[in-house]
C-alpha cells in the first residue's frame, strides 16, 4: 500500500529549501508542534532579532531562547517564504 502525500507529510520532521547556491534553509521539528528554521547546522532564526543566531547545546538553551526560535510549522513556512524572496 502506498501512502498519500498528506499521509507522508504527517511523518516529516524536516523540510529543506534552496536559499542560494550551496546553501539551504531547513525547517526542523524540535519537539511536538515546535519547529526551528536553520541555516547550516548551528544557526537558527530569531524572530525578534530577525536574523540567524547560533543555537547552543540543548542543556544550555534558555526559555527565552526557545521562545524566540521556535515556531508552529505554518509560521516557520511563512518566514522561510519571506527569506527566499529577499534579495541576497
Amino acid at each position: 500500500m502506498m501512502l498519500s502525500t498528506d499521509e507522508l507529510l504527517k511523518h516529516a520532521t524536516q523540510f529543506d529549501f534552496d536559499y542560494i547556491p550551496n546553501r539551504k534553509i531547513s525547517i526542523k521539528q524540535r519537539s511536538l508542534g515546535k519547529w526551528c528554521i536553520s541555516l547550516y547546522a548551528d544557526d537558527v532564526w530569531d524572530k525578534e532579532l530577525k536574523m540567524f543566531v547560533w543555537e547552543p547545546e540543548p542543556s544550555s538553551r534558555t526559555d527565552e531562547f526557545l521562545r524566540v526560535t521556535r515556531f508552529s510549522l505554518e509560521e516557520a513556512v511563512g518566514i522561510v517564504e519571506e527569506l527566499l524572496t529577499e534579495e541576497v
